[in-house]
This record gives C-alpha cells, structure tokens and sequence, in this order.
C-alpha cells in the first residue's frame, strides 16, 4: 500500500546529500555486508579505502584522514538514519581514542525519524532525528517566604 508517512523538507535535504555522497555509499554498502561494525576511525578509513573505487578515493570530498573522516560521519549521520543505517561513536577507555559504530537498523513500515505522530511535538520529532540536543533542566528552586508558608 505504500508508507504512511511523509518526508520533511530537511529529510529530503538529508537523503540527496546521502545519495550524492561516494562514502555513504561505500558505509552503507560495508553495513550491508557486516551488520555491524565498530572500529577506530584510521581502521574504519582504511576499510572504507579499500572497497571504494580509485575515482571515489581521488575525489576532493572523500577523507584524507580520520579526523575528516569523523567530521563527514557526524555530517551525515541523521541521512543514513534516514537510510536505515546508524551512525554512533563512542570513547575508548582503554587507550583514550574514539570508536565508531555502524549498524544495520530493523526494517519497518515506519523509520525512526519520522513527522510528527498525534501527541508528539516537532522539537520531539527534530530531536529524534538527531537535529536537536537534549536540553539539561536545572531543579527548579523555590524560595521560601512568610507568604507561601501561610497558605
């Protein structure tokens, strides 16, 4: 029948610049074949230069290095969401360096980012998507007086 769901503008924005883009096709096609992967960038990079084809590494936007390579992953993280694929990172204790983790998301009528279903707020939505921060809410403080004491 069709999905039950529309695409924003910003999600349409997200899927081209995913779709024009030779490493999201090179970290997808890796996804595809893994399930999953978690490695350091420099290995993630090497990987990734192995499977792409000599034009896609000679372009002037494919990565030269690990710290580029983050950036760009960061950059397309919400349109591989878009695309089923999940985009994390995390901090290795053990020797002080940054992991990555791609992974295959589940299959389903509905994407994970998606509009706004009844009851869910856009800002909800947008942070879902991964466009918003979480806010931190400070404990409200009250101050006391002789007249809230009354009552």
């Amino acid at each position: 029948m069709g999905r039950c769901w529309q695409v924003t503008r910003a999600e349409r924005r997200l899927l081209a610049e995913v779709e024009n883009s030779s490493l999201c096709w090179e970290v997808r096609a890796l996804v595809q074949q893994c399930g999953r992967w978690q490695s350091s960038p420099t290995f993630l990079l090497r990987r990734l230069n192995e499977s792409a084809t000599p034009a896609n590494r000679e372009s002037p936007t494919w990565p030269k290095n690990a710290n580029q390579l983050g950036a760009a992953l960061k950059s397309f993280a919400p349109g591989l969401r878009l695309k089923s694929v999940a985009v994390t990172y995390s901090r290795n204790s053990s020797y002080g360096g940054r992991l990555w983790h791609l992974r295959q998301l589940e299959q389903c009528d509905e994407p994970e980012p998606s509009t706004p279903r009844k009851g869910r707020t856009d800002q909800e939505a947008m942070y879902r998507a991964g466009y918003l921060q979480p806010l931190r809410k400070k404990p409200l403080k009250l101050k006391t007086t002789e007249n809230n004491l009354k009552h």
